[in-house]
């Protein structure tokens, strides 16, 4: 069966592709012996432990300690709600891993600044426009500030090449001017392929208590460290969030939540469950064994 609730009503307990497993069981019938249901009622306690363990072995796997988070700080919007896990030897920070930039790999050292704004993005998504311009406008207001875009092959389909997709944020939204603007070449952001960067910003989860991403342009505001001080909804662009950019910059405290934040991820949460443009499990994301690779051209198949 295709749908949660169907595979509730088989009785199954099936992980979705985006790695997280569904937890929900079915009732036991009257039918069932005593001995069932109390296999039945302990399978929650067992799957919470196998959740835990799965969470603790990928951020083992990144380099990552698992963190602790306070679900009421969570609910308040703020990424303080989470004890921040801090990379392994191997990766001091997030600015000693590297993304790929036109077709190499570049270390994060080289886009860093006092504060930094890192955003999934689609470009045929109907709020690219919206979301780039605000984009474009808080680079150039706050030279201090660094953003990375980060296109992706995942969920909604990305029809253009990497170094297109450049372009196009250039030359459509004046959006990529180094050094505080930058698109990257696509990556994974979901699942067990996802870019370490994204195993680590994932792990503050959002308002609504998830920590993988669940729509296009999610953003994840951090400090001059790297370290997540508050993450954003898809349609809450930097123009509804400048004051914590500036604050971000200036090494302020950002202040509390806004009304407008929450009910943006509460619109959110509805949106990543039905919406064209969240990452949803069969629907426009599924379980990958290799990491997605962008179109290289037509070399394999002896066109030059």
């Amino acid at each position: 069966p295709r749908t949660r609730a169907a595979r509730r009503r088989a009785g199954r307990n099936v992980p979705d592709a985006l790695g997280a497993p569904d937890t929900s069981i079915t009732r036991a019938n009257s039918t069932r012996t005593r001995e069932t249901r109390t296999k039945t009622a302990a399978q929650p306690k067992i799957m919470r432990l196998a959740t835990t363990a799965a969470l603790t072995l990928v951020h083992a796997v990144a380099g990552l300690q698992t963190p602790r988070v306070d679900r009421r700080a969570l609910l308040a919007g703020g990424a303080a709600a989470v004890v921040a896990p801090r990379p392994s030897a191997n990766a001091a920070t997030i600015f000693d891993l590297s993304l790929p930039f036109k077709g190499k790999e570049v270390p994060l050292a080289k886009f860093q600044g006092k504060a930094h704004l890192v955003v999934n993005i689609k470009m045929d998504d109907p709020v690219a426009g919206a979301n780039f311009n605000a984009m474009r406008y808080i680079a150039s207001t706050y030279p201090d500030l660094r953003v990375w875009a980060v296109p992706t092959e995942q969920g909604y389909y990305e029809p253009d090449v990497s170094e297109l997709v450049r372009a196009k944020a250039y030359q459509q939204f004046g959006f990529g001017t180094y050094p505080t603007a930058v698109v990257f070449d696509k990556v994974d952001i979901i699942g067990n392929t996802r870019h370490p960067l994204y195993t680590y910003l994932c792990s503050y989860p959002n308002p609504n208590g998830v920590g993988r991403l669940t729509l296009n342009y999610e953003k994840f505001l951090l400090d001059g460290d790297g370290k997540p001080l508050r993450r954003y909804p898809r349609k809450f662009t930097p123009y509804d969030f400048e004051a914590d950019v500036a604050a971000a910059v200036e090494g302020r405290p950002l202040a509390a939540p806004t009304a407008a934040f929450k009910d943006a991820w509460v619109k959110a949460d509805q949106d990543a469950k039905k919406g064209e443009y969240s990452f949803r499990a069969q629907y426009n994301v599924w379980d990958q064994s290799e990491p997605s690779r962008d179109w290289d051209g037509l070399a394999e198949l002896s066109f030059t």
